[in-house]
C-alpha cells in the first residue's frame, strides 16, 4: 500500500479527534524521526488544499496549521477569515507561529501581539502565557524602571487568569508581588534622609491608623494592597481545580508569603498556614519544604501534627 496514502489516512483521523489515531502519535513520531513534522504538514496540504480553496473554514484552519512552522505569512493568509472572527483556535496557531518552539519562527513582538489578542478575548492559556512572557522579561531586565513596568503587565494578566480560578495565575500573582516587595525594599529611599526602607518601619506604617507623611501613607497602602492581593491568590490556589505538577510550586509560593508577611503583618493563623504549606511542598518534592515547616513551627511555638496534617488543617480551620 502507498505509504503516503496510509499516513494521510492517519492524519485525517487524527484531525477528526479519533482516539485511536491520537494514541499512534508517538509511534509515527519515532518511525519518521526528524521528517515527521514536515510529513505531517505536507499531508495536511494534500488533504485540505482543494476544500480550503473552495472556502471551507475547517480546511482553511488546517492549511494554516500546515504552514505555521515554515511560513507564518502564508499561514495567516489561510487563517485570515477565521482571525477576522476572533476564532481562538486560529489565534493560537498564530501564537505558535512566533513562539520560537517546535521549529516555528521566533518573533517576540508578534508573539506578544497574538498573545495579547487572545488574552483580551479571555483565553486562559493566552493570559498565562502573556503574563509569563512579561515576567520572564522582567527578571532579565537590567533597569529597575523597566523591570517594574514589565512586572505590572505580568501582574495584570496573572490577575485576570486568577479570576478564572487558575492555579497558575494565582501562583503568578504571588511571584509578582514578591518581586514588587523585594524591589521596593531595595530601591525605596526616604526623601528627607535617603534612608532605605526596612520591615520594622513597614510594620509601623501598616499599623499606624493615621500616617504622618505621604511617604508613610504610600508604604502602608502599597503593602496592604500586596498583602490583600496575595491572600486572595492563596485562597484561589487552595480552592481551584489543582494541576498535579503545579502543587509543589503552589505550596512553596504560599508558604513563603505566609512566613514573610509576619515581618509586617503578624498573624498566628497565617503562621499555621505557612507551616502547613511548607510541609505539603516537601511532600510534593521540595527539598527544603519539611525543614522550613519545622523551623517555622519551632520559631513561633506552634505544634503541628505531621502524622495527620489534613486533620490538623481541618481542626485549625486554616482555609475555611
Amino acid at each position: 500500500m502507498d505509504t503516503n496514502y496510509t499516513f494521510d489516512q492517519w492524519v485525517w483521523k487524527l484531525d477528526q479527534g479519533d482516539v485511536a489515531a491520537n494514541s499512534q502519535w508517538d509511534q509515527y513520531c519515532a518511525q519518521y524521526g526528524s521528517r515527521f513534522y514536515a510529513m505531517l504538514d505536507e499531508s495536511r496540504i494534500r488533504i485540505y488544499y482543494n476544500a480550503a480553496c473552495a472556502g471551507d473554514q475547517k480546511a482553511r484552519y488546517w492549511m494554516g496549521v500546515s504552514y505555521a512552522r515554515t511560513n507564518p505569512d502564508v499561514a495567516q493568509q489561510w487563517l485570515q477569515p477565521l482571525l477576522d472572527k476572533n476564532n481562538m483556535s486560529s489565534i493560537r496557531v498564530m501564537q505558535m507561529c512566533y513562539a520560537g518552539a517546535a521549529g516555528c519562527t521566533g518573533d517576540p513582538a508578534k508573539y506578544e501581539y497574538w498573545l495579547t489578542l487572545g488574552a483580551k478575548l479571555g483565553d486562559l492559556g493566552s493570559q498565562i502565557s502573556l503574563a509569563d512572557h512579561y515576567y520572564i522579561h522582567a527578571l532579565e531586565s537590567t533597569t529597575f524602571n523597566q523591570k517594574w513596568q514589565l512586572l505590572l503587565q505580568a501582574e495584570t494578566w496573572y490577575i485576570e487568569a486568577t479570576k478564572q480560578r487558575s492555579q497558575r495565575g494565582a501562583i503568578g500573582v504571588l511571584k509578582v508581588c514578591d518581586e514588587f516587595e523585594n524591589g521596593m525594599m531595595a530601591q525605596f529611599r526616604f526623601s528627607n534622609s535617603n534612608q532605605r526602607l526596612n520591615y520594622a518601619f513597614v510594620k509601623e506604617c501598616v499599623n499606624n491608623s493615621n500616617p504622618s507623611t505621604n511617604e508613610e501613607a504610600q508604604i502602608k497602602d502599597t503593602f496592604l494592597d500586596w498583602f490583600d492581593e496575595r491572600m486572595w491568590a492563596c485562597d484561589v490556589a487552595m480552592h481551584c481545580q489543582c494541576e498535579q505538577d503545579e502543587m509543589r510550586n503552589m505550596y512553596v509560593a504560599m508558604g513563603a508569603f505566609y512566613r514573610n508577611s509576619q515581618s509586617y503583618m503578624p498573624d498566628l493563623l497565617n503562621v499555621k498556614r505557612g507551616i502547613y504549606c511548607f510541609y505539603q511542598a516537601g511532600q510534593y518534592g521540595d527539598s527544603l519544604g519539611l525543614r522550613n515547616s519545622r523551623e517555622m513551627a519551632r520559631d513561633y511555638g506552634v505544634w503541628f501534627d505531621e502524622s495527620n496534617p489534613e486533620g490538623w488543617k481541618i481542626r485549625e480551620r486554616l482555609f475555611d
